[in-house]
């Protein structure tokens, strides 16, 4: 039930984002669980190993989710 809970909103704002042409996700279940499993992950790190606070660490992982490590100029055509 809390999966769902967490899951669904996700899966609606991907799927608004593709139809909006945002983002190319074909699966936006498989993303939905990528973005909460990081989130989920970044508890477990011990406080002493961070460099920064949890938030931006979410933060930071979140954004190469999103956008990649991959420079723009060698990133493959996703058509």
């Amino acid at each position: 039930l809390v999966l769902t809970s967490l899951t669904e909103p996700l899966i609606g704002a991907l799927a608004e984002a593709k139809a909006q042409g945002i983002v190319q996700v074909d699966t936006a279940g498989s993303a939905a669980m990528t973005l909460i499993t990081l989130v989920q992950n970044v508890h477990h790190i011990p406080e002493r190993s961070l460099t920064m606070s949890r938030q931006d660490y979410v933060r930071q992982l979140v954004d190469m989710l999103l956008y990649g490590i991959l420079t723009r100029e060698r990133t493959p055509s996703l058509n």
